[in-house]
Protein backbone atom coordinates (compact mmCIF):
# COMPACT_ATOMS: atom_id res chain seq x y z
CA UNK A 1 0.00 0.00 0.00
CA UNK A 2 2.96 2.32 0.60
CA UNK A 3 3.80 2.04 -3.11
CA UNK A 4 0.61 3.84 -4.12
CA UNK A 5 1.03 7.47 -5.10
CA UNK A 6 -1.70 9.86 -4.03
CA UNK A 7 -3.39 11.08 -7.25
CA UNK A 8 -3.50 14.66 -5.99
CA UNK A 9 0.20 14.64 -5.20
CA UNK A 10 0.89 13.15 -8.63
CA UNK A 11 -1.11 15.92 -10.30
CA UNK A 12 0.87 18.51 -8.37
CA UNK A 13 4.12 16.93 -9.47
CA UNK A 14 3.04 17.20 -13.10
CA UNK A 15 1.50 20.66 -12.77
CA UNK A 16 2.85 23.81 -14.31
CA UNK A 17 4.50 26.36 -12.02
CA UNK A 18 1.41 28.57 -12.34
CA UNK A 19 -0.87 25.74 -11.26
CA UNK A 20 1.39 24.98 -8.31
CA UNK A 21 1.27 28.63 -7.29
CA UNK A 22 -2.53 28.61 -7.43
CA UNK A 23 -2.64 25.48 -5.31
CA UNK A 24 -0.20 26.99 -2.79
CA UNK A 25 -2.33 30.13 -2.49
CA UNK A 26 -5.49 28.08 -1.97
CA UNK A 27 -3.75 25.87 0.58
CA UNK A 28 -2.52 28.95 2.48
CA UNK A 29 -6.04 30.39 2.60
CA UNK A 30 -7.45 27.07 3.80
CA UNK A 31 -4.74 26.84 6.45
CA UNK A 32 -5.48 30.39 7.61
CA UNK A 33 -9.04 29.26 8.31
CA UNK A 34 -10.99 32.48 7.71
CA UNK A 35 -14.46 31.40 6.57
CA UNK A 36 -15.37 34.52 4.57
CA UNK A 37 -12.65 34.23 1.88
CA UNK A 38 -13.13 30.46 1.73
CA UNK A 39 -16.86 30.86 1.05
CA UNK A 40 -16.09 33.42 -1.66
CA UNK A 41 -13.54 31.09 -3.26
CA UNK A 42 -15.95 28.16 -3.10
CA UNK A 43 -18.76 30.15 -4.77
CA UNK A 44 -16.39 31.40 -7.45
CA UNK A 45 -15.02 27.93 -8.17
CA UNK A 46 -18.53 26.46 -8.35
CA UNK A 47 -19.55 29.19 -10.79
CA UNK A 48 -16.48 28.57 -12.94
CA UNK A 49 -17.17 24.83 -12.95
CA UNK A 50 -20.71 25.48 -14.22
CA UNK A 51 -19.30 27.68 -16.99
CA UNK A 52 -16.88 24.99 -18.11
CA UNK A 53 -19.65 22.40 -18.26
CA UNK A 54 -21.75 24.47 -20.66
CA UNK A 55 -22.07 23.44 -24.25
CA UNK A 56 -19.55 25.01 -26.64
CA UNK A 57 -22.36 25.72 -29.11
CA UNK A 58 -23.07 29.44 -28.63
CA UNK A 59 -26.60 29.47 -30.07
CA UNK A 60 -27.79 27.07 -27.38
CA UNK A 61 -27.77 30.06 -25.00
CA UNK A 62 -29.95 32.33 -27.09
CA UNK A 63 -33.34 33.36 -25.82
CA UNK A 64 -36.31 31.31 -27.07
CA UNK A 65 -37.69 32.68 -30.32
CA UNK A 66 -34.34 33.70 -31.75
CA UNK A 67 -33.76 31.04 -34.38
CA UNK A 68 -31.10 32.82 -36.41
CA UNK A 69 -27.99 30.65 -36.69
CA UNK A 70 -24.71 32.45 -36.08
CA UNK A 71 -23.05 33.87 -39.17
CA UNK A 72 -19.59 32.55 -39.86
Amino acid sequence: MADRVDPIIEQLRQATPRDRELFAMLAALIEHGDDKPLRTIEMTLRSLMKETQRSPIPWEYRQPGNFEPPSD
